[in-house]
């Protein structure tokens, strides 16, 4: 796949970008640190890893190989001007086997992969024998994304790795963020980055215990079935690639991520200002940005998605890239342009073109400011009083973000800044509602009537609620007792009823 020194000395085993060094007791580390191209399969990355599995290879005292990338990049894959040499018939990747490398090593190989492993980056790594993985990396197959079917052995390593999860990921070209991967049942370990290093080490120096001969008699064991199947796969990709890599749209695909990529790259340093400190290399950024738009005022048939630019973080700022985002009530008045007079007064919008959509949300963070300390790249965020959420990507300041719990998927943090903000600003900072006391609250199944009923069930109050009367059992599900009917006035009769004439104390 690119034009690389075959005659290579493996002596001492280390090259420019790729390096091995012995961490004792027979365990090795094999460490890839191209930051040029983000250690894509650069020549210098291929020449690398070649010289230090060969290093390995004449070294009879190594018993386990770790093999990991640096900062938050495990590996790209293949280079753009790698996929356009396959594109016009020049070379094929097939020509060199650097990609097998952890697969054909004699002792086991860990992949470390601690950071984004995109493509056939991500194929490379599973060739190794055990793989650790990320909670905060990328993680995806996108040979569909440029329009051309896998290679390097995808279809047979990716399955075999992944199970049905692997074909989804071949087909749709999709990201998966290593804690999503767990979710979804993945069976290697997946740990905080900062944990992915210190856990391989700790399973090469178990296994450095063993006998050399033991762990090689194994490997070659484990490995047949792979073996066996891996050249009839690669004939077929190969023969796949002869239908599908020479498409014209294949080649402007090539160009137009690569473009966008290095667009991405550009608007994001600043070097006399420092003004970002990290940024994601990853196909989540290879599409056009957009944001939510309307036309004219009065009909939802005028919104539109419009293009957007990204912009520059500040040195107190972050980039997140917004993954789910709710529907707030104010949201539609600014639809219908029932909010005119206030937007203009209050936030200098004078116009439905200029109007902007969403006010909160939820993502990742894709780019910090030099001065950033409490965030990183791939920190999962809420995002908290903004005005334009409704986007692809949004520059915010870095206090206006929360940590997403873990417990939440996306979709449901993104429910819970603006219903619980403004419950517990009304039943905590203004109600100073306590335990024992009674509080009466009104559309209980809305979304701020959801946060007020958990939030008034922690305080230890006692609820009496109101919903529509096909939601009430809904309510009563959540061990409300006094649900009533909001649609006429008998929930007032009822309630002093119930409580012998005493009334609420909140409403």
């Amino acid at each position: 796949m690119a034009n690389v020194n075959l005659n290579l000395g493996l002596v001492e085993g280390n090259s420019d970008v790729v390096q091995l060094v012995e961490l004792g007791n027979g365990v090795v580390q094999i460490t890839m640190k191209d930051e040029e191209s983000s250690n894509s399969f650069s020549p210098g990355i291929i020449e690398g890893l070649y010289k230090c599995f060969g290093a390995v290879a004449e070294n009879e005292s190594y018993k386990v190989v770790i093999l990991t990338g640096y900062g938050n990049y495990f590996c790209s894959g293949g280079t753009k001007e790698e996929l356009i040499s396959i594109y016009k018939r020049e070379i094929k990747f097939s020509d060199l086997d650097f990609f097998r490398v952890a697969l054909d090593c004699e002792i086991p190989v860990i992949a470390a992969m601690q950071g984004h492993s995109i493509g056939g980056g991500l194929v490379f790594g599973l060739y190794a024998d055990l793989v650790v993985l990320s909670q905060e990396s990328i993680y995806t197959t996108n040979f569909m994304k440029y329009g051309f079917t896998p290679g390097l052995g995808c279809t047979l390593i990716v399955p075999e790795k992944l199970g049905c999860l692997g074909w989804e990921m071949m087909y749709t070209a999709q990201n998966y963020r290593g804690k999503e991967l767990a979710q979804r049942g993945v069976s290697f370990p997946i740990v905080p980055r900062k944990d992915v290093i210190k856990f391989a080490k700790n399973i090469a120096y178990e296994m450095s215990e063993k006998p050399r001969i033991s762990l090689v008699t194994l490997k070659q064991h484990l490995r047949t079935k792979i073996y066996e199947k891996l050249p009839e796969f690669i004939d077929k990709e190969l023969a796949m690639h002869e239908k599908t890599f020479h498409q014209p749209e294949v080649a402007s695909r090539i160009e137009e991520i690569f473009d966008k990529m290095t667009m991405v790259s550009s608007n994001h340093q600043d070097s006399s200002q420092g003004s970002v400190k990290q940024e994601i290399r990853t196909d989540s950024l290879n599409y056009q940005p957009f944001k939510l738009k309307i036309s004219s005022y009065g009909l939802l048939n005028n919104l539109t998605f419009a293009p957007m630019k990204r912009q520059v973080t500040g040195r107190n700022e972050v980039e997140v890239q917004i993954k789910a985002v709710p529907v707030n009530f104010r949201d539609a008045l600014n639809v219908f342009g029932m909010l005119e007079e206030y937007n203009e007064k209050k936030l200098g919008i004078t116009s439905a073109e200029n109007m902007t959509f969403g006010f909160e949300g939820v993502g990742t963070i894709v780019a910090v400011g030099a001065d950033v300390s409490k965030w990183k790249v791939g920190d999962e965020v809420l995002v908290i009083g903004l005005h334009d959420t409704f986007s692809s990507f949004v520059i915010c300041p870095q206090n206006k973000l929360l940590t997403k719990p873990d417990s939440v998927s996306i979709v449901e943090a993104a429910t819970i800044p603006v219903t619980f903000f403004t419950a517990y600003h009304g039943l905590h900072n203004l109600a100073r509602l306590n335990s024992g006391e009674r509080i009466l609250i009104h559309a209980a199944s809305g979304g701020t009537g959801q946060a007020a009923v958990q939030l008034a069930q922690f305080f230890g109050a006692e609820v009496f609620a109101t919903a529509s009367p096909h939601k009430m059992n809904f309510i009563r599900e959540q061990g409300i007792k006094y649900v009533m009917n909001s649609r006429n006035t008998e929930f007032a009769d009822e309630i002093m009823e119930i409580t012998e004439g005493g009334g609420v104390d909140v409403i």
